[in-house]
């Protein structure tokens, strides 16, 4: 998996937006995913890769996003995460690049 996390430093510690390509799904393909997180560990990439979907989150920012761009929840024993994911489309860069700045776009919007 490769990640890159980024925060604001007007948001809440430990909230960040991330993008991944995720090499352990199904497919033949990575899986494109966005989205944002909050974390009481430093250790984002051990608390994504233990991560598990789930049906509700605790965090009050990323609880309350109504939106339909992020709409997998999963959480982790000291974070919680709100993204989608895609199969990465190596023929298609732009579809991909539009894809992730949406759901970049909206992970922002959760902490603004």
């Amino acid at each position: 998996m490769f990640m890159s996390s980024y925060r604001r430093p007007d948001w809440p510690d430990g909230a960040g937006a991330y993008g991944a390509f995720y090499f352990a799904g199904d497919g033949e393909q990575p899986l494109l995913q966005a989205g944002a997180f909050v974390t009481r560990w430093q250790e984002v990439l051990t608390e994504y890769d233990y991560s598990d979907t789930v049906d509700d989150l605790d965090d009050v920012h990323l609880a309350k996003y109504q939106g339909s761009d992020l709409a997998i929840k999963g959480a982790g024993d000291s974070s919680e995460w709100l993204y989608d994911e895609r199969p990465w489309n190596a023929g298609e860069p732009d579809a991909d690049i539009t894809w992730a700045i949406q759901r970049l776009q909206a992970a922002a919007s959760v902490f603004d």
